[in-house]
């Protein structure tokens, strides 16, 4: 069974469907409110005081109404943010990768292929080089921001950073 994982977009676009729901719901409920204040008034509809007055619930329902509509569009606003700058982060990485020698790709290539994660020891064994030199090439990838290296026991290991 597969999952999909709701973005802030979508959570934007929900609050502003609930709002607008909420809008039609506050219309209906204050105008039914005003016309049964004023089929209990016994003056003419022209001078009656009771049609013109706005009920202060319906302002309060307005206004919160209003506050989650703005709340669902800074939300959307905030998600194109959010995804121009993974764009731009993701095309600075093809851009670092671009110019990796080639160990360094072939390290980098071998962390992708176990899923992002891999033991330092165990990327030692895979591509058989010694390990000063995987050391040295896991340095210069951290350096550039494409790998992490945490300490587990007695060996690292070796997470490609997620962009």
């Amino acid at each position: 069974m597969k999952t999909q994982n709701i973005g802030t977009k979508e959570i934007g676009y929900i609050v502003i469907a609930m709002s607008l729901i909420l809008l039609v719901l506050m219309i209906s409920i204050t105008d039914q409110l005003n016309q049964s204040i004023h089929a209990d008034c016994i003056h003419e509809p022209e001078v009656c005081p009771m049609t013109s007055n706005f009920p202060i619930q319906s302002y309060v329902g307005f206004t919160v109404t209003i506050i989650f509509i703005i709340f669902g569009i800074y939300l959307i606003y905030k998600s194109r943010q959010i995804d121009k700058t993974e764009k731009k982060i993701h095309e600075e990485n093809k851009n670092v990768i671009n110019i990796l020698n080639i160990d360094e790709r072939k390290v980098y290539e071998t962390i992708k292929e176990s899923d992002g994660v891999v033991f330092q020891g165990d990327l030692i064994e895979k591509l058989e080089f010694n390990k000063v030199k995987v050391t040295r090439i896991l340095d210069t990838l951290e350096h550039k921001g494409l790998i992490e290296r945490r300490r587990r026991g007695m060996s690292n290991v070796v997470f490609l950073k997620k962009h």
